[in-house]
């Protein structure tokens, strides 16, 4: 599991995905957090961007 987590905030979310454009990632995003479920967190990762969870 090295490296499938980041600390973001002082909370630890994992990676859901990563290689992204940024408007897939901003919309994976916006669906997950509608489920009401995770707390979602969308960074750059190595030139693309990435989309980190958090369950509530």
């Amino acid at each position: 599991m090295a490296g499938r987590h980041k600390v973001i905030g002082g909370k630890r979310f994992w990676r859901y995905r990563v290689g992204l454009g940024h408007d897939e990632a901003v919309r994976l995003g916006k669906e997950l957090r509608e489920t009401g479920r995770y707390f979602v967190r969308i960074q750059r990762h190595e030139g693309k961007w990435a989309v980190y969870c958090l369950e509530k």
